[in-house]
């Protein structure tokens, strides 16, 4: 299982990357509500992952913080973990 921390809250997808080291680090992107989840990918092996948060852009998951940890339902259940993640769920190429 690995941590999913919430590194930063930015308002552009472009500044996402930067927060981005481990596997498990997340960055939201808030422009006026959340919009994107980006993480880094499970595996390790770098590939950032994008995560719909926005419902008025298609089918899209939520983000949950609590002082127990950050979840993402319905796909990411786990606080404060990801549970059994690996790159095929995420079609990494890496």
């Amino acid at each position: 299982m690995i941590p999913l921390t919430i590194k930063a809250t930015v308002n552009s997808r472009a500044t996402a990357s930067v927060h981005l080291e481990r596997p498990g680090d997340a960055v939201i992107v808030d422009r006026q509500g959340p919009r994107w989840l980006v993480l880094c990918c499970p595996c390790g092996c770098g590939a950032e992952v994008p995560v719909n948060l926005d419902r008025r852009a298609g089918p899209a998951w939520r983000i949950y913080e609590s002082p127990k940890g950050t979840s993402v339902y319905p796909f990411l259940a786990g606080i404060p973990v990801i549970s059994g993640l690996n790159c095929r769920m995420f079609n990494c190429q890496k």
